[in-house]
């Protein structure tokens, strides 16, 4: 039986703001390692400034990568990345959105942002699902 690729695949991965490391160390061996396979929970703890929202701009590819490498379902986030990012999904506090667009334009931003031409079907299916449609044009 064939092993599948993990959901997630996170290697030595370092990050820094400028010059100062606040994901991992130095050498390889002081990078983040984690492995999240299907079916899987992960939940980041800790305290203020210790780098969890770091981390998940870099899974997302938001934030650059010092050394390291990211799959996502087998795919390279630096040499793959818009398949990588095809597999990934990122709720935003909704006081990041931007201002003055309404919530159609918003996932038109990001899906741009992504590669694509244009929201994914399965996106406004959920915001259906929700009963999210009357409010999609709102700003």
């Amino acid at each position: 039986m064939a092993m599948r690729a993990p959901v997630l695949q996170v290697e030595a991965v370092q990050a820094r703001h400028g010059h100062r490391p606040v994901l991992g160390g130095d050498t390889a061996d002081e990078g983040i390692r984690l492995r999240l396979d299907a079916g899987e929970w992960l939940a980041l703890i800790g305290p203020n400034g210790c780098g969890k929202t770091t981390l998940l701009r870099c899974i997302a590819g938001i934030h650059p990568l010092h050394a390291g490498h990211i799959r996502v379902l087998g795919h390279d986030l630096r040499t793959q990345p818009l398949q990588a990012k095809e597999g990934l999904g990122m709720a935003i506090a909704p006081e990041a959105l931007p201002a003055l667009l309404s919530a159609r334009e918003c996932l038109q931003l990001f899906a741009a942002a992504r590669g694509l031409r244009t929201v994914p079907q399965a996106s406004l299916d959920l915001l259906e699902s929700l009963g999210f449609m009357p409010w999609l044009d709102w700003r």
